[in-house]
């Protein structure tokens, strides 16, 4: 039934979950004929379609701008359609052409450019047509239609004045009823269209499904696009009217004695409840209260580890329960999980999706990855366990949603889609589908905790309590799958949203005089867009390099400025902000020395933070000091030609790409081409002088020195991410010395930046010890003369832990890992070796050639030489660190054959070393065309293996039941490596009844974990490393 609304509504209740207002699709609310049974701030609702009148506007589509008028339409893939859409738009005063996009124009949006055609477009019509769509295909629909338009819009989304959807589904927007696949479309186009519009504020965006694309439907095709007073999404499936979806308030009056009884027809201690995402977040508080009503059996996936205390929970509330670990966006691991399941119970009584990734970050700073990753775990999680069960085996699907796919939200576009998709799917009508769009819940859930939280509560966002959301859900479930019993439904409970803050951007940090303060200016994330780039655990970090060149810009205001030198600078506390804080900074001057401080936002009004302090020098540089930049140059150039083999080993360099996939920043603080070379204690890198990169970059505002600072922090934070092998966020803390000549700096070419390591140790002035190391760091033009340096620059450790744990497995270079001395050799250095007789007898002794000489195949030897290569010059520098001795390398002998190596010492070895040696132990593993060594005071173990899929026939060798149900597929070889190294610290073979015995506790990468050998009482302390070749893992004995 459609109800039909005389004229458009523009005001309603307030927007979303994430502190957004309401758009133009959400109907005033009708009174409720009763007092609802839930406090009347938070409300029921039901997305329902409705018909609005629509008369075209006439000539309301000829061109504001003479100047501007290219419209780019993807082809829809009928091209007499097409050619009608081009000539309605030609005819208007537009020009236009159809694009089809090729091989390079994908590869191009991908690599984060613009294609030729869509440069100058000011107006863009996406053209997505159902009949593309079919069940074989839909990973090529998704990339072709849905992936495509997030990248065309992170892209274009400044440029555009109007981005326009095009579908073809029968104009009537009506889920219920729809015949086809893609009945979903509306509720994707929709959230699209409202949330790219708050990521770019100058832009229009709104998505028509027509009946079809026929040529003769162009022109009202044209007549909609230009009737601005449409809502984000609708159907033209008459002449006078449009449909479109809204929210109306329909309030449920059930007594909770009905509730709980009626869901007896639903839920029995018989049924089965499978949930994703029902580890955390309201999905694990809504299970226990369903195993505390109901005793159902409950299967739980989710991609964390086996959450042990939440499944005794549900076990002492009378549910049977287990947990499998799984990624729902992968189809294969899926169908295994289920495989698993259905030897355990034949039929699914009710699925509930809840799984879900929020990544909040403007369009134009996501990566296709990260678009990717968010949208696929709501969608193809969903459409991959529907395929893996079967519909008819299953009762009911219940999906959580967001009230950001209902209102649009900035910074997530792709989120608040891929939530619109699942208030539009229907599956192929076989089972029930209801989809609950909640709003935050206070307590438990994304919006619970950090940044999100007080993002929401800054703008007086009502929270759902859980006690009442327990009860909304219970009623919700009984209203729609056993009162009414609808095939589809989608609902939304929400109270007070906030207010809509439109974003408006800007660019720069200007700092402008003002009555109550020395100097004082904002900072917005949400106007200063790429500070999205720069962000830990989902809250915007003001950059260092801002705080240093507002107050340059101050200097300069006064003074015309050739150097500049700072001193003795702090930082002493970080400025974080929520996506849409403001914060008020000011600048206090006193003589030459200065204070930035901070006012928080929200409630903290005249509460100011010291943010940083230092003293500024703005005379000319004496000769002396420019002497002291350069010759600290030449230092460092000296440090790295030291090498610590006969030759450069393989891999003591790094690309761009392996950078940036362990650093935090965004696409706009990848201002580093790579690591030219490095080793134990300096680094060399050049900073990126690539166009696309530098082109209309924030930090390249005042000729770049933002842009060349930044990548001076970036040269020694890599370099602290190569000395303790694990990804934290460093954060600059202080610097004795700061020294830029302004006048080289703007001069264009190539230019390196040059990092000394100092030290490592803690710093324990704070309530918390924390790592931090210090450098002295360096910046020379393509003459090698020095521009910018940094001395006694001190990087601390912050205590925010990144959620990807991927690292560096270096080669070539002696490192140290926590208490572990590590060194990686290629083969491919053994191989030349292998070839160069003259520098292998300074390396081997007599033995060693002669058991070389015993293997059979160049593999072989291969691994054999990489393994004594990386020991031998492991321990060359650690004897040279701790007993101050050069350990010639053909001065001592490795033994091993099989068991832990043993160091012989020739007759002529100086007896200092001697006895060092006789006291250390090592470890070799070959594997990934490494190897791999550790050295040690105590008994350790190391592995490494290239990265692949274990046979799960193999993994119920080695793995137990316990691991199997907390391990993903794709992890399973990690486990492997950790149980090998355990068998090498412990002394004993490793085969697969060895590592049977080894159970391994709360596995993770980066941080120590425990496994135990339970026949024998002994305990290890682990640790695993993985990049995007190979794995590691190091153990060594717990006394």
């Amino acid at each position: 039934t459609k109800l039909i609304v005389q004229s458009l509504q523009l005001s309603g209740p307030e927007s979303s979950g994430s502190s957004e207002g309401a758009s133009s699709e959400i109907v005033q609310p009708i009174p409720a004929e009763k007092t609802p049974s839930f406090p009347p701030s938070v409300q029921r609702y039901l997305l329902e379609t409705l018909e609005m009148p629509f008369t075209p506007v006439e000539n309301a589509f000829r061109p504001d701008d003479p100047e501007k008028t290219v419209v780019v339409v993807k082809t829809s893939g009928n091209p007499k359609f097409d050619s009608a859409l081009v000539s309605v738009l030609s005819s208007h005063g537009w020009s236009a052409s159809i694009w089809s996009p090729s091989l390079g124009d994908w590869e191009t949006l991908e690599a984060g450019g613009c294609p030729k055609q869509l440069q100058k477009a000011v107006l863009y019509i996406h053209q997505i047509s159902g009949s593309s769509f079919e069940r074989k295909t839909r990973k090529l629909f998704y990339r072709e239609q849905i992936l495509l338009l997030f990248l065309v819009a992170s892209r274009l989304g400044k440029k555009l004045s109007d981005l326009i959807v095009l579908s073809d589904l029968g104009g009537e927007l009506a889920t219920s009823s729809s015949k086809t696949l893609t009945g979903f479309l509306p509720g994707v186009i929709s959230a699209f269209c409202q949330s790219v519009e708050k990521d770019f504020p100058n832009l229009r965006s709104r998505g028509i499904d027509l009946e079809s694309f026929s040529p003769e439907l162009a022109t009202r095709a044209i007549e909609a696009i230009f009737n601005y007073d449409s809502p984000h999404m609708s159907g033209l499936s008459g002449k006078d009217s449009l449909s479109f979806q809204s929210l109306v308030p329909s309030s449920l009056h059930i007594s909770s004695e009905e509730t709980l009884e009626g869901l007896e027809k639903l839920l029995t201690p018989k049924s089965v409840i499978l949930t994703t995402g029902g580890a955390g977040g309201i999905a694990s508080r809504l299970l226990l209260k369903l195993a505390r009503e109901f005793r159902p059996k409950m299967v739980i996936l989710g991609r964390t580890p086996e959450r042990f205390e939440f499944l005794k929970k549900l076990r002492g509330s009378g549910s049977e329960a287990i947990y499998l670990r799984c990624d729902l966006a992968d189809g294969p691991a899926v169908d295994r999980a289920v495989g698993l399941i259905q030897r355990l119970y034949s039929r699914i009584d009710l699925l509930i999706h809840a799984a879900g990734i929020e990544i909040s970050r403007n369009l134009a700073n996501k990566s296709p990855e990260e678009i990717d990753l968010v949208y696929r775990v709501k969608v193809a999680g969903l459409v991959n366990l529907l395929d893996a069960i079967g519909e008819k085996n299953i009762g009911a699907v219940v999906s959580f949603s967001s009230v950001a796919s209902l209102f649009g939200n900035p910074g997530q576009v792709d989120y608040a889609s891929a939530n619109g998709f699942l208030n539009n799917f229907i599956g192929s009508g076989v089972t029930r589908f209801l989809t609950i769009a909640w709003s935050a819940w206070s307590e438990i859930g994304m919006a619970s905790k950090g940044a999100v939280h007080e993002i929401l509560a800054s703008n007086d966002v009502e929270f759902i309590d859980p006690k009442d959301g327990e009860r909304f859900f219970l009623e919700e479930l009984y209203q729609s799958l056993v009162k009414e019993t609808v095939s589809q439904r989608t609902v939304a409970y929400f109270g007070r949203l906030g207010e809509n803050l439109e974003p408006k951007r800007s660019s720069s940090f200007s700092p402008r005089l003002n009555e109550s303060a020395v100097e004082s200016f904002s900072v917005e994330p949400s106007k200063d867009s790429y500070l999205l780039d720069h962000a830990i655990s989902n809250r915007c970090v003001f950059p260092a390099i801002d705080s240093i060149d507002c107050l340059i810009q101050i200097m300069e205001r006064d003074t015309s400025l050739s150097q500049i030198q700072f001193s003795s600078i702090s930082f002493h506390s970080p400025i974080k902000m929520g996506f849409q804080d403001r914060v008020e900074m000011r600048v206090l001057k006193n003589g030459k020395t200065f204070e930035l401080q901070a006012q928080q936002p929200s409630g903290n009004e005249g509460r100011w933070r010291s943010h940083m302090t230092c003293e500024v020098d703005c005379r000319t540089l004496e000769p002396d000091t420019l002497q002291e930049m350069q010759n600290q140059f030449q230092r460092i150039k000296l440090l790295l030609k030291r090498e610590f083999f006969f030759k450069p080993l393989f891999r003591n360099s790094l690309n761009r790409t392996e950078l940036y996939k362990i650093l935090f920043h965004g696409r706009r603080f990848h201002v580093i081409e790579g690591i030219t070379r490095f080793n134990s204690n300096s680094l060399e890198t050049e900073i990126c002088n690539s166009p696309s990169i530098i082109q209309e970059n924030p930090l390249m505002d005042n000729f770049g020195r933002k842009f060349i600072l930044e990548a001076a922090l970036h040269g020694a934070g890599v370099a602290c991410l190569l000395r303790v092998l694990t990804r934290k966020f460093f954060l600059p803390s202080k610097i004795d010395r700061l020294i830029i000549d302004l006048i080289a700096v703007k001069k264009p070419g190539k230019k390196k930046v040059f990092v000394e390591f100092i030290e490592k140790n803690l710093d324990s002035s704070g309530p918390v010890s924390l790592l931090f190391m210090k450098f002295n760091v360096v910046v020379v033009n393509d003459e090698n003369t020095a521009l910018m340096y940094l001395k006694g620059l001190r990087m601390i450790a912050g205590k925010d832990e990144p959620e990807n744990k991927q690292t560096l497995i270096s080669l070539g270079v002696p490192m140290k890992v926590g208490d572990y001395s590590i060194m990686g050799v290629s083969t491919r250095d053994a191989e030349i070796l292998l070839n160069d007789s003259e520098n292998r007898s300074g390396f081997l002794t007599k033995f060693e050639e002669e058991v070389l000489s015993t293997f059979g195949t160049l593999k072989r030897r291969k691994e054999w030489l990489a393994g004594r290569m990386a020991l031998k010059i492991l321990a060359k520098e650690v004897s040279l660190e701790q007993v101050g001795l050069n350990l010639k390398l053909d001065s001592f002998s490795i033994l091993s054959d099989g068991s832990p190596p043993v160091f012989l010492a020739s007759d002529s070895l100086e007896p200092r070393l001697a006895a060092f040696l006789k006291g250390m132990k090592g470890s070799i593993s070959h594997g990934g065309e490494a190897a791999l060594a550790v050295f040690s005071p105590f008994p350790v173990g190391v592995d490494v293996e290239s990265l692949r899929d274990i046979e799960p026939s193999l993994c119920e060798q080695f793995l137990s039941k316990a691991e199997r149900n907390f391990i993903s597929q794709k992890d399973a070889i990690s486990l492997w490596t950790a149980k090998e190294a355990i068998c090498k610290a412990y002394g004993s073979g490793f085969g697969i009844k060895d590592l049977n015995r080894v159970q391994i506790v709360e596995f993770g990468y980066n941080e120590p974990y425990i496994g135990l050998i339970p026949d024998e009482g002994r305990r290890f302390s682990c640790m695993t490393f993985k990049d995007s070749e190979r794995v590691a893992s190091i153990a060594s004995v717990v006394e």
